[in-house]
């Protein structure tokens, strides 16, 4: 039986009322019953416009919402549901042409038009540019600037992952477990375990005094305004300026003084500058939008508020601040009613430039004026082609000969002047006129200054372009250089191995040391060498990434003594790799524990500092080998053992480690010898003596005896004993076919030694075979007296 539908939209309606009423901003369904009594098909119809909108099919919802509007008229809720509907498929135009009207039958709350209009807009430009984006906020203002506020870097932290950020940048910051430059994730990090680099923050006041200073009073400027004193804090952030004329940071900040103490002209103009001189930086764009929109030039902040957007999506404020924005601009006008234009058809009519002109209650802006889309797809798009060709003038100036650098440097300076274009790639004049479009009811060409001519494609007459949009200021772009003469090693140099830096590593308490040094210290205490603060939960993560600006200075800056450092640590690398890897006379650290066995796994818990620093050396080296010893008499070890291959390590809290290693090579032991605490030796690999004929033959019947001998008693064992040897050593192995493949003899031999409860003197003598007939008769005896029957 088929379900009533008056029930079914019943059940409709007890599920999306919540949902639309708080996606409204208020109940629009008692308004349609006092509107039409009892008319059922009204609501039967809003339902189904929800249920399509829940569902994402957006344009059944606009169909239904315009049939509502052609058959009853005006309607807020429906207005406003339709314009929800079209912003989600990012018709713009036509959503706003929507929201005008309900603005005109009752007031709009901003908090509304930032859910149903300014959030899908963000969510577009946020996927159509955030590739760009990510380009050009990337954009190099050197090495040594805060990757958050793009100024020098001022009392600077450095985040696990080897970058650094101002220390008050990161406050500011909510999302400080994410970095900011290689999005690399922290989730347990916390601003109040971390302290200020202190060599960077020392070098840095030695190559940039008076950035630094100027930093100073930027921050003494900060602590004035905070308590409302404005004048003391303009005084500040002047002297700042004077010190360092192109800092965006202290302009910014000025700018919000002058726009607090309503002297809006001034503040528009640092605002200008800042975005010049940093274009990839949102805040600036934000503080201009703040300066125009209390300058009442609202078309003007719109646009400035969305490139802030444009390039950081999550600055709320910018968010909010352009839902007021179009707030005003939709409601600056009579409250007078209207007939009936529900139909996008008559909707537009009304909406024409014409009508606008000889209406005196309809507002001449940027939003009424149906070119919003325009705007947005012109910022992307040129956005977009400024990104292509800083990438093109970069690959030129790289293809340029060294001879001749001023030509990149004149090309750098023309892409910054001039990078609004007709934005695609054709050129076409439909691309031309879709910027006049988007610009036509804007009065940013009122500034001569930022108004180059440019030709338009297909026309012999020049027409006027504004380059205001991701447009840098020839020149004054900063890229910091030190003195070569003020970096001197010493100030580079590690407090542990006396040494200039080789990978250094950072930790929270703002120390840095070689990453090698730390860990080599950390493997006996784990306190910071100099300041003794606790490193348990440093030690925990392994945090392994160079801090970034100290790798810099040390390779641009002391290149001879960087080479010699790196060709010492290869040195060191490559004999402890080649000693492993080879087949000659070898020196490799040695592990004094237990027998090992050829195949077999290995696991260990490596807890002793100089076994720390020996595994930590395998790994770094990329040998991921060792040898395996037994102990011997006093302090010495066996004369044969086996090499262990480590395939993983897992490190422990508290710098303990579990580390997964399998046997691999059989070695005599030549020559004992001592390292970093720990044993060498220097080996020679042995290997079983191969056999053929009648002698292959007798050694075949052997292994196929000793085997099926093997597996009777290990059948014979009790259950328990056998789970648990195969949870550890696994199932026995098969028979193989040829015995004589592994130089080492079949795996199955080595997992029935391993199991046997057998002494480790005799462990070791079976190891020191390379007789594979010999070792099968020794296992042959022990199987025979553990099974007399």
């Amino acid at each position: 039986m088929s379900q009533n539908p008056l029930h079914h939209c019943a059940e409709i309606r007890l599920k999306l009322t919540h949902a639309s009423e708080s996606f409204l901003g208020y109940t629009g369904t008692e308004s349609c019953l006092t509107l039409y009594g009892s008319s059922s098909y009204a609501m039967e119809m809003i339902d189904l416009a929800r249920e399509a909108f829940r569902c994402a099919n957006f344009d059944l919802a606009v169909g239904i919402y315009d049939k509502l509007l052609e058959q009853h008229g005006q309607n807020m809720e429906w207005l406003i549901g339709k314009a929800s509907s079209l912003a989600k498929q990012n018709r713009f135009n036509e959503a706003v042409n929507s929201i005008h009207y309900a603005c005109r039958l009752g007031s709009l709350p901003p908090s509304t038009l930032l859910k149903i209009l300014v959030e899908p807009i963000v969510d577009y430009i946020t996927r159509n540019a955030g590739k760009a984006v990510k380009t050009y906020k990337q954009k190099s203002f050197g090495p040594y600037s805060c990757g958050i506020c793009l100024g020098i870097l001022f009392e600077p932290i450095t985040l696990p992952c080897g970058h650094s950020f101002c220390k008050d940048c990161l406050k500011e910051v909510h999302r400080l477990r994410t970095c900011q430059i290689c999005h690399t994730h922290h989730p347990l990090l916390q601003l109040t375990q971390l302290s200020i680099n202190v060599i960077i923050n020392k070098s840095f006041e030695k190559y940039f005094p008076l950035e630094m200073r100027a930093r100073r009073l930027k921050q003494e400027g900060n602590r004035f305004f905070k308590e409302r004193e404005f004048d003391k804090a303009l005084k500040r952030y002047c002297e700042a300026l004077e010190l360092d004329p192109d800092d965006h940071l202290s302009l910014s900040n000025r700018s919000h003084v002058f726009v607090s103490m309503e002297r809006y002209e001034e503040a528009l103009k640092d605002a200008e500058m800042v975005c010049q001189l940093r274009p990839n930086w949102a805040k600036g764009y934000y503080r201009k939008g703040t300066a125009l929109k209390s300058l009442c030039q609202y078309d003007n902040a719109l646009l400035a508020y969305l490139q802030c957007l444009t390039l950081d999506p999550t600055v709320t404020s910018a968010k909010e601040a352009i839902a007021e924005v179009m707030h005003t601009l939709l409601h600056s006008h009579q409250q007078v009613s209207l007939k009936h234009c529900g139909s996008d058809h008559h909707f537009y009519h009304a909406m024409s430039p014409s009508a606008m002109e000889t209406d005196p209650c309809m507002p001449l802006n940027i939003l009424t004026a149906s070119n919003l889309s325009e705007l947005i797809t012109m910022l992307i798009q040129l956005l977009k082609q400024k990104v292509e060709m800083e990438s093109q003038s970069a690959t030129a100036a790289a293809a340029a000969s060294p001879g001749q650098p001023d030509a990149s440097c004149q090309e750098e300076e023309k892409m910054q002047c001039s990078d609004m274009v007709a934005p695609g790639n054709e050129g076409t004049d439909a691309d031309a006129n879709m910027i006049d479009k988007a610009m036509n009811f804007m009065d940013l060409n009122d500034r001569k200054h930022e108004t180059p001519v440019m030709e338009s494609p297909g026309s012999s007459q020049p027409r006027q372009v504004s380059c205001s949009l991701w447009c840098s200021q020839a020149g004054r772009i900063k890229h910091r250089e030190i003195r070569e003469d003020l970096v001197v090693v010493e100030d580079y140099e590690c407090s542990l191995c006396y040494r200039l830096f080789y990978h250094p590593l950072t930790t929270p308490c703002g120390h840095t040391f070689c990453r090698g040094c730390l860990y080599r210290s950390l493997d006996y205490s784990l306190v910071c060498p100099l300041c003794k603060g606790c490193l348990s939960e440093f030690i925990s993560k392994r945090y392994e990434a160079e801090t970034i600006v100290i790798s810099d200075i040390v390779r641009k800056y002391l290149p001879r003594d960087f080479q010699l450092r790196q060709t010492q640590q290869h040195e060191e690398w490559n004999r402890l790799f080649n000693n492993v890897q080879g087949t000659e006379a070898e020196e490799i650290p040695i592990f004094v524990c237990i027998q090992a066995f050829p195949t077999i796994p290995c696991p260990l818990h490596i807890f002793e500092p100089r076994y720390r620093l020996m595994i930590r050396q395998c790994m770094e080296s990329g040998s991921r080998q060792f040898g395996m010893c037994i102990p011997g008499s006093g302090n010495s070890f066996s004369e044969y053992g086996v090499m262990l291959e480590i395939r993983e390590v897992q490190h422990l809290p508290d710098g303990r480690s579990i580390v997964d290693t399998v046997g691999g090579r059989r070695f005599k032991v030549l020559e004992r010898g001592m390292k970093d605490g720990y044993n060498t030796a220097k080996v020679t690999v042995i290997q079983d003596t191969r056999v053929e004929g009648e002698a292959f033959e007798r050694v075949q019947q052997l292994n196929d005896s000793v085997y099926q001998m093997a597996a009777r008693w290990y059948n014979d064992l009790i259950i328990p004993l056998r789970v648990r040897i195969e949870q550890h050593f696994g199932a026995m192995p098969e028979r193989e076919v040829d015995i004589q493949e592994n130089p080492n003899g079949p795996r199955w031999l080595w997992w029935l030694v391993a199991i046997l409860p057998i002494d480790a003197s005799v462990q070791q003598q079976i190891v020191s075979k390379v007789s594979l007939q010999e070792r099968l008769l020794m296992l042959q005896r022990i199987l025979n007296r553990m099974n007399p029957s």
